[in-house]
């Protein structure tokens, strides 16, 4: 009889996969080496490792072949004869009686307890014959160690483990005596409610088994089973995937699915992830409430079933359920089921539910009649964005209605509890009547009054009345106030107002009050806006300790400063902590009872910015479009926060060299933007100067001076202090140099570098990268001493595109003959470029060019210079000053 290995010894697994690893890739002449020296004393490890090498020669063509390539053989394989039956067969201490089916990667046999004094029926796993291979039983033995670290009600425990005699591993497990989740819904007439009941049993053992870093990669009805009387077990690890496990993005048929269940980035062979799981259990969803699968695979060629599963359309489950089968009526699904279903499906990892655990919640709050985060627009929010579109056309008045009564909601329903409240809001609505029948639409001599003159008046009159009700005068101020600033951009207006509120409220609350919180955090939004980042992290420090000593640690209020808080210092450059806010602002919004839908999406973007900020901008573009999803849900398309997230994820694409996704997202954005707000927006500018930003790294010079000048004319609107207006000008200077206007450059750089320096730290890498740049206009204006003083000043900072610095260092360093020192900097230069760019990107180009005259100008040849101009020539205007320097260079020997 076999030895067993230790029961459920995960670490004994562990170690005996390792050293497997480490022989196989040993030389087979070396490999007795290896397993003397890894098994030490231990006689019983090193003939377990000696059974799995045995008979293990060589692996199947079949697992050298990417996912999408061998889909074919993949279902031919898992579908294919039986081996010979192995019932009646001893097996350690059990007895097999009949031959089950085949999981993932094993057959599956019901066995039982042969010895002892009990009795016991088992479910017994092997790998089968045919696909006997030292990797797939690596993978094997994998699944004994994940089943033994799962430990949940809905998963099938793991019992017990070990090797047959021939070496064939084998695990034991709990045998659940039931039947595929959709049969066991149909057989016994299950509706909606109780449908809703199982998947949620699925979904708690799917997120268990996440939480334990584990993926199962192939869940569908047969992995899913019921029991007699209605517990689910979740069956077959064989193909999990441990999160971090270190496997490349090319998969290998060691990897099977079942396309009708499988992801889309499973079938093209893409990167595995917990939404993979996520979009399973959206299609075994579809099929429990449909009876039908999202797309209908028969009769498909595997090419045909790998582009159906990457690019087919899939029908609300509303509209699949219209046949007569379908076991929940088709209005029982239409609305929030049909988007919380279709969330799950969604093509792209990243708008897809962002774990499991969230698809639940959803479910639940179905369940609960509660809102749904996948839901469509509500009347609601359709309305609110029709105003939007017009908040610069004639209806401007019902604006300030919309605006002013904003503040109201809240007071109307405390109405109900106080009379105090009731007058107060009734005396707000009598002052707003008297103010807008000053600016009636109907009346000829009125309605051509703009929103600005509107709210003139409302605080002119507010200087004189309603002294003797300061609650309904304050909150007529703050109302004023986000109207001047949300609507018309006026931040010396709104801070004008909060700080009357502001004085109002302490001396009706005192300074540790809610409302004096609430207004010190708008004012944090406007320091913010004008540029002047110290003071909004004061102001936002203060209002976070305001709210947490009154609203509670654990409020929305505090999360709210968090964010504000967060964001100013980011605004400042950064600091260490500023993930760490956002991810606490997150987990406190997370944590309320209601989920502010909104509030989550948003921090969720501002983590992305810091997350960004620290180099991982894979993670950056997942976290926005899971923001923008939700924006997009809740607002549509148009909405301020979506246009927004959709500019910042275009700068993520743009910084990792994906121009054409960059520049379709910049597009989209200034096009929703302009048609909500008109092409004078201010808004606009800094949507307009990221694309011509984008343009020139593409050398489209043309195209993007026309859009930084059309960007600086509208951010000339804004204070001179106003980072974004900062920003579109020294876009607009460099657009200036890259067409051969040096002066202007120079002209525009500096003013930039003064202004930044009155604002911001000396060190921050904004004026770092100013700085550089002002160097790149100095040295083609024939200022090579300044320009390397310059250089010199940014070239050891962290500032952004530092490698033009380094460039820009070497080639002053190079004209003077410090040959040495500048080939360092090129070559630092060379390799930052390499590393983000294309090798054919002009930009790595004109480095490698300098490179190549610094060789000339030591004897070598000019071959790779010439091929270097060659390329800059195929993609830069003839008279730009980049390439008329290599030819020079050239011309003169270097």
């Amino acid at each position: 009889m076999e030895e067993d290995l230790p029961t459920a010894d995960p670490g004994r697994w562990a170690r005996l996969e390792e050293i497997l690893d480490r022989v196989l890739d040993a030389a087979e002449g070396e490999r007795t080496a290896v397993l003397e020296q890894l098994c030490g004393e231990d006689p019983s490890l090193r003939r377990e490792v000696e059974r799995l090498l045995a008979g293990s020669v060589t692996q199947n063509d079949i697992f050298e072949q990417p996912v999408a390539d061998g889909l074919g053989e993949l279902v031919k394989g898992v579908a294919g004869e039986a081996e010979t039956d192995a019932a009646g067969r001893r097996v350690g201490k059990y007895r097999l009686l009949e031959r089950l089916g085949r999981g993932g990667m094993g057959v599956v046999y019901l066995a039982e307890r042969a010895e002892g004094d009990f009795e016991q029926r088992v479910a017994i796993k092997f790998v089968p014959q045919e696909l006997d291979a030292p990797e797939l039983r690596r993978r094997f033995l994998a699944e004994r160690r994940i089943l033994a670290g799962l430990q949940h009600p809905n998963i099938a425990r793991l019992l017990d483990g070990g090797m047959t005699d021939d070496g064939t591993p084998y695990i034991v497990m709990e045998h659940v005596d039931g039947v595929p989740i959709d049969r066991y819904c149909d057989d016994n007439g299950l509706g909606l409610d109780d449908r809703l009941e199982l998947l949620l049993a699925v979904c708690s053992a799917v997120q268990a088994a996440h939480q334990n870093l584990v993926i199962h990669r192939d869940l569908k009805p047969a992995n899913i089973l019921v029991t007699g009387d209605g517990v689910v077990k979740l069956l077959d690890f064989g193909i999990a995937k441990l999160v971090g496990d270190g496997e490349g993005q090319t998969r290998t048929l060691l990897q099977p699915l079942t396309p009708e269940y499988a992801a889309p980035e499973q079938v093209a062979g893409g990167t595995i992830t917990t939404a993979t799981d996520v979009y399973a259990l959206g299609v075994v969803a579809y099929r429990l409430l449909t009876g039908r699968p999202p797309y209908d695979l028969a009769d498909l060629t595997p090419t045909q079933v790998a582009e159906k599963v990457t690019q087919g359309a899939i029908e609300a489950p509303s509209i699949a359920a219209l046949h007569d089968e379908a076991p929940v009526p088709p209005r029982r699904l239409r609305g929030d089921l049909d988007n919380i279903v279709l969330k799950a499906l969604a093509r792209e990892p990243e708008r897809r539910y962002g774990s499991v655990r969230e698809l639940a919640d959803d479910l639940e709050r179905f369940e609960r009649g509660l809102p749904v985060l996948a839901r469509r627009s509500s009347r609601f929010y359709r309305a609110r964005k029709f105003v939007r579109r017009h908040t610069l056309g004639v209806a401007t008045t019902a604006l300030v209605v919309l605006a002013l009564v904003a503040g109201l909601a809240g007071t109307a329903w405390q109405a109900q509890k106080a009379r105090r409240q009731a007058l107060k809001a009734n005396r707000v609505a009598e002052f707003l009547s008297e103010i807008l029948s000053t600016s009636d639409p109907l009346n000829r001599d009125t309605r051509s009054r703009t929103l600005e003159e509107v709210l003139h008046t409302a605080a002119e009159r507010l200087e004189t009345e309603l002294r003797d009700e300061p609650e309904v005068r304050a909150t007529l101020l703050t109302q004023i106030g986000i109207s001047h600033f949300g609507l018309l951009g006026e931040t010396d207006a709104a801070w004008e107002m909060y700080s009357e509120a502001e004085a109002e409220w302490e001396r009706l609350r005192g300074r540790d009050s809610a409302e004096v919180g609430d207004i010190v955090l708008r004012k944090a939004a406007v320091a913010l806006h004008r540029g002047d980042y110290g003071q909004s992290v004061d102001l936002a420090t203060e209002a976070l300790a305001i709210h947490h000593r009154v609203t509670g640690p654990e409020s929305q209020k505090v999360a709210e400063a968090l964010l504000s808080l967060g964001q100013a210092q980011h605004s400042q450059g950064g600091t260490a902590e500023d993930e760490r806010i956002y991810r606490r602002a997150l987990a406190i919004l997370e944590a309320l009872p209601d989920r502010p839908v909104a509030e989550i999406a948003q921090a969720t973007a501002r983590l992305a910015a810091t997350v960004e900020a620290s180099g991982d901008v894979e993670q950056a573009i997942e976290l926005k479009g899971r923001a923008l999803a939700v924006f997009e849900e809740i607002g549509g398309e148009d909405d301020a926060d979506a246009i927004t997230l959709r500019n910042n994820l275009a700068v993520s694409f743009q910084s990792l060299g994906r121009y054409e996704e960059a520049e379709r997202e910049y597009r989209r954005a200034i096009e929703l933007e302009e048609r909500r707000f008109g092409p004078e927006y201010q808004g606009l500018s800094a949507r307009l100067s990221n694309l011509g930003r984008l343009l020139m790294e593409q050398a489209r010079f043309d195209e993007a001076t026309e859009l930084v000048e059309r960007a600086a004319a509208i951010a000339r609107q804004m204070p001179e202090s106003n980072f974004e207006r900062i920003a579109t000008e020294i876009n607009l200077s460099t657009a200036r140099l890259e067409n051969g206007d040096f002066e202007a450059a120079e002209q525009g750089y500096r003013s930039a570098l003064e202004r930044l320096l009155g604002m911001l730290d000396p060190a921050h890498p904004a004026v770092a990268r100013t700085r550089g740049l002002t160097a790149d206009a100095a040295r083609l204006r024939g200022k090579a001493r300044e320009a390397e003083e310059l250089y010199r000043r940014v070239a050891d900072t962290q500032a952004s595109r530092i490698d033009e610095t380094w460039l820009g260092l070497g080639r002053v360093l190079a004209d003077r003959g410090a040959n040495e020192e500048a080939e360092a900097f090129f070559r630092r230069a060379l390799a930052r470029r390499s590393a983000e760019l294309a090798s054919d990107h002009w930009r790595v180009i004109e480095v490698e060019a300098e490179l190549a005259a610094l060789a000339v100008r030591s004897g070598g040849d000019a071959g790779a210079l010439r091929e270097a101009i060659e390329g800059l020539s195929s993609v830069l205007p003839a008279d730009n000053w980049r390439l008329r320097r290599a030819e020079r260079l050239l011309a003169s020997g270097c």
